[in-house]
């Protein structure tokens, strides 16, 4: 996958994290900054990122899931797709 692939599931994300209802303004306030952060790492050529950051995406994911499957599994499928790639 190539870094604009990676920008673009990133936007799908905050496209689906921006949808989200007012219930969850804290875990898509979190969400937001952390993807935007992941963003500009790979804009900026980062070959690895903060392995927490991962971390905490996908803990945040865990904790929507029942609430918001959707979003919760893009949050997962994106993480998964980084580890198994070494990002």
């Amino acid at each position: 996958m190539n870094k604009q692939q990676w920008v673009e599931q990133i936007q799908q994300v905050l496209a689906e994290i921006d949808a989200l209802p007012e219930p969850a303004v804290a875990q898509r306030e979190s969400l937001q900054q952390l993807l935007i952060s992941l963003e500009q790492q790979l804009m900026d050529g980062a070959t690895d990122s903060d392995y927490s950051m991962l971390e905490n995406i996908e803990l945040i994911g865990v904790e929507i899931e029942a609430e918001h499957p959707v979003v919760s599994m893009m949050l997962r499928n994106l993480v998964a797709t980084m580890n198994a790639m070494g990002v």
